[in-house]
């Protein structure tokens, strides 16, 4: 999907509840590439895309030329977990699960992925992170830890048991079991 195809993309669904009280069934008047669209809605995408899109990719470090690639097509590990995270940005959905985001990324991917992960949280939503690893942890601010064996929770604390079972391991949680 190219620029064009995106905003028109965005065009498609902002044209539902616009302003001028038309709709994307035709109430709208200016023919954008092959969806109806009317100016209000076209100009509110060029501008979502701008302002909103282009500042995360940008945040994210990501090349701005990924954008115009088939979703995940051809992209590298790294490349498709940062692209996960630009989703998660753009969607803002009320709850997000990661499940494993930090696999396979160098240090400097999980600090990007991080610093998504810490510009989409905040008081009106929920991050889930799933991890066997603590390092995508050391860049975020972390409410509670849980610790999982056989499918239960076995142990909840703070960040601080995220820091013990970094120098410790699960060895003693797996044995209580």
């Amino acid at each position: 999907m190219d620029k064009k195809e995106l905003i028109n993309e965005i065009a498609k669904y902002a044209c539902n509840a616009c302003e001028m009280g038309g709709d994307f069934d035709g109430d709208c008047h200016d023919l954008i590439g092959e969806y109806t669209t009317c100016g209000i809605c076209q100009g509110t995408a060029n501008k979502i895309y701008d302002d909103f899109i282009c500042k995360y990719i940008e945040e994210l470090n990501m090349n701005p030329n990924l954008i115009n690639r088939d979703l995940n097509v051809g992209f590298s590990g790294g490349e498709k977990k940062k692209n996960e995270i630009l989703q998660l940005l753009v969607l803002n959905p009320k709850l997000a699960i990661l499940d494993e985001t930090d696999s396979g990324l160098d240090v400097d991917a999980i600090r990007t992925v991080s610093k998504g992960i810490n510009l989409y949280k905040n008081e009106e939503n929920a991050v889930l992170i799933i991890t066997h690893n603590t390092r995508i942890l050391q860049n975020l601010k972390v409410d509670y830890v849980h610790i999982l064996v056989d499918g239960k929770i076995v142990k909840t604390g703070s960040s601080e048991l995220a820091e013990e079972i970094e120098k410790e391991g699960y060895g003693k949680y797996k044995n209580e079991n």
